[in-house]
């Protein structure tokens, strides 16, 4: 007899089940003959690998004052919160103007969500400087969720809408239509600059040139949620809840359609002496929340679900080349690739993918490692960033002495920006993050190698950057709610004086008596307490109520 179903597999992240060797499945690089292991590269080759993170995570902009009534209560979000409804929502971009020049977008999700302000930012030596001075902005006519920097140009933005799509300059303050309807997600068109495919929230997928009307490519079923470009102009890649197919944007059908990667089932066959729980029905497959290809690597594609981020190849279709299991809680909102950046130390290059989760009000982050011989590697786990408190952990370690001053506010949106350099040449880029009272942070990722005494000085300096900058982050009390003009009275207009005169003659002299805490009073009228008749004659509570009652009883007697 066999066993139908099991519980699904445990996430040792490889380091407990001795099916993945210590290090992961272990292969061999046919031009040198070395061993590659698949996870945990670096414990394998006992160094840190690239980007490596030297300093706390540090304030670019303060929080925006708020002017009117909150949205909702200061604080993360309610933990009953329906987690789709902030399903891909980023209120932040970012995009490289100069060598030394960063345009920052951001939308602050505590007002009313349609403001959209860009800001210019200075990068210098691996840090990040903004006056904090508004440079230009834009108020749409409907909430934003998601803030995007276009690849055809760098001065202008998407914003996507609840209700429509379109690409705004903020420079002229032109505002362009692409969809006028509500969508999922959309991608621009690498290899046909000026195109754009998208998918609604019907799951029918629409492409064109930006400024025209958009072409709907029929589908034998409008299962489609996610979608991201293949190496043809006219294949994508389109996700439904479990699986990953190719989509012809000219023409969709079951003949030209691959099936590249599905969700695996959490069961197995086996002897019932060796499974420890068999439910009646099967455990349910996963979702596939997020799906991307990886940029200059379009045959690599990346998909996460609720349980494992699988890195898969469309050259080897349903069959992952790593699976990597993690603890993100829905498979995190946000996801974003980063290009590939060449390892200083050696000849592979690194890719780093970005989650960010607005209830865990946390980024993490997957590192994969691309080897000369075109074998993949992970670097490590998934593993957290940390967040904007974690400075409170070193300088703040008793809450009674101290006062909290750094926000509490989620993570609303995230932004990374490459092709900068350190102060001693390092190639180096910036994580950014906005929260939700509108406060932008800045984390800096260098590439090569940091040696330990440097490394203590990076974070040194980082401490005292924090220390400073911190008063001015919560200088302003922002949940005040401010009357208007008109309503704005001073206080003695809200008291009225009563001038009341009292002689001290006449005023009795106040009865003063000792207080006794150890003395009782017993009044008299009271009707002395039923004793209370058992049911059974061998009911033992009873009794013992009753000659408790007496007892007290008697003493009462005694002190009065």
């Amino acid at each position: 007899m066999s066993a139908l179903y099991c519980e699904p597999k445990l996430r040792d992240f490889g380091l407990a089940d001795a099916g993945w060797r210590g290090f992961g499945g272990i292969l061999t690089d046919p031009r040198s003959g070395e061993d590659i292991p698949q996870y945990n590269l670096a414990a394998r080759w006992k160094r840190p690998v690239a980007p490596v993170i030297a300093g706390y995570i540090e304030p670019i902009l303060p929080r925006k004052p708020q002017k009117t009534v909150p949205r909702r209560p200061p604080g993360s979000f309610r933990c009953d919160m329906d987690s789709n409804m902030l399903r891909y929502v980023n209120l932040l971009a970012a995009s490289q103007r100069s060598e030394r020049e960063i345009t920052l977008w951001r939308v602050v999700e505590g007002s009313s969500q349609q403001l959209i302000e860009e800001f210019k930012v200075e990068a210098q030596h691996g840090l990040l400087r903004c006056k904090g001075k508004v440079k230009r902005e834009l108020n749409m006519n409907d909430s934003i969720l998601e803030l995007r920097h276009s690849q055809m140009n760098r001065r202008d933005v998407w914003a996507r809408c609840k209700r429509y799509l379109s690409v705004v300059n903020l420079k002229s303050g032109d505002e362009m239509r692409v969809f006028r309807s509500a969508v999922r997600c959309f991608e621009e068109n690498a290899l046909l600059p000026g195109d754009v495919t998208l998918c609604d929230m019907g799951g029918m997928v629409w492409s064109g040139p930006i400024g025209s009307p958009l072409s709907r490519t029929k589908s034998s079923c409008n299962e489609v949620k996610l979608i991201s470009h293949s190496d043809h102009p006219r294949v994508v890649f389109a996700s439904s809840n479990y699986e990953v197919r190719t989509f012809d944007l000219r023409l969709d059908n079951s003949t030209s359609s691959i099936t590249l990667f599905e969700v695996p089932e959490f069961d197995k066959k086996g002897p019932m002496d060796h499974v420890d729980y068999v439910p009646k029905e099967p455990v349910k497959r996963p979702l596939i929340y997020h799906s991307r290809v990886i940029p200059e690597r379009p045959h690599d594609f990346l998909v996460v679900t609720s349980h494992s981020a699988y890195l898969c190849d469309d050259r080897f279709p349903k069959a992952a080349v790593l699976t990597l299991p993690h603890t993100i809680p829905y498979g995190s909102h946000v996801m974003m690739v980063t290009p590939p950046v060449v390892d200083p130390l050696a000849t592979g290059r690194l890719v780093s993918a970005y989650f960010l989760d607005h209830l865990l009000t946390d980024i993490s982050v997957l590192h994969l490692y691309s080897h000369e011989c075109e074998v993949w590697s992970s670097v490590m786990p998934i593993h957290s960033l940390g967040n904007c408190s974690d400075y409170e952990k070193v300088v703040m370690p008793s809450p009674v002495f101290h006062r909290v001053h750094l926000p509490r506010e989620p993570v609303m949106g995230m932004a990374i920006v490459q092709g900068y350099q350190d102060e001693r040449g390092r190639p180096a880029e910036f994580l950014l993050r906005t929260l939700a009272d509108g406060s932008v942070w800045f984390q800096t990722m260098r590439y090569g190698k940091v040696e330990s005494s440097e490394e203590k000085d990076l974070w040194a300096a980082s401490k005292r950057r924090l220390e400073r900058s911190l008063p001015l982050m919560v200088k302003e009390d922002e949940y005040v709610q401010r009357l208007p003009g008109s309503l704005n009275q001073p206080v003695s207009s809200l008291c009225t004086v009563i001038d009341i005169e009292v002689d001290d003659e006449d005023t009795p002299e106040p009865k003063r008596c000792s207080v006794e805490p150890m003395a009782k009073e017993l009044y008299k009228d009271c009707k002395p307490l039923e004793l209370l008749k058992p049911s059974h004659p061998d009911a033992v509570i009873p009794s013992i109520v009753n000659k408790v009652w007496e007892e007290s009883m008697e003493k009462s007697r005694i002190f009065r």
